[in-house]
């Protein structure tokens, strides 16, 4: 469970949803895939509302949760019986929005633009940041389309992990009981 809550966590680096829209789509599904220590765990992001609205379907260790960010927090559900594992504060570092990022963001992270990379036939503008993920320091490469991270690379205490998408898809309908937060 412990690595499942660590993996949740880096999601939120790169997922959660902020309290004013971040990408530039309106809706999308993005299926990616990250392997660690060996095992593949497959995520598939949904969003609406240009962001403002975020849930992420993952499979790891032969569980299935969702993460659903709501602006302010991002609740982990267990999928087999509907009940919160775990609700966090996002973070800044979360919310971190790549469409408007200000100068003071990109001192706070140290975010410095790398140039641009095709990616899933995108032109992806690459990025470096450093954030603070529950209490450890994380260096990260974004590569980020219309606000949204394709090919994020973490690497905490010397630990390296790649998350990436192996398709998106724009500007689709999205159900929205995906967002659904289950009550207390």
């Amino acid at each position: 469970m412990k690595k499942i809550a660590i993996l949740v966590s880096i999601l939120c680096i790169a997922f959660a949803a902020g309290a004013q829209p971040k990408f530039g789509i309106k809706s999308g599904k993005v299926n990616m895939a990250m392997n660690q220590m060996g095992q593949t765990i497959s995520i598939t992001m949904y969003f609406d509302d240009y962001g403002a609205k975020t849930a992420s379907l993952i499979t790891a260790a032969g569980q299935d949760i969702k993460s659903v960010s709501d602006g302010n927090k991002t609740y982990v559900i267990n999928c087999a019986d509907n009940t919160i594992l775990q609700e966090t504060e996002n973070t800044e570092a979360s919310q971190i929005d790549f469409n408007n990022l200000t100068d003071e963001v990109k001192g706070k992270y140290k975010i410095k633009e790398m140039g641009t990379e095709e990616f899933l036939g995108k032109t992806c503008q690459s990025y470096s940041a450093v954030v603070e993920q529950q209490g450890f320091e994380a260096n990260v490469v974004y590569l980020i389309y219309k606000g949204i991270p394709l090919k994020t690379t973490t690497t905490i205490m010397g630990m390296s992990m790649v998350m990436e998408a192996t398709s998106i898809e724009e500007n689709i309908p999205i159900d929205q009981s995906l967002f659904a937060i289950p009550k207390k």
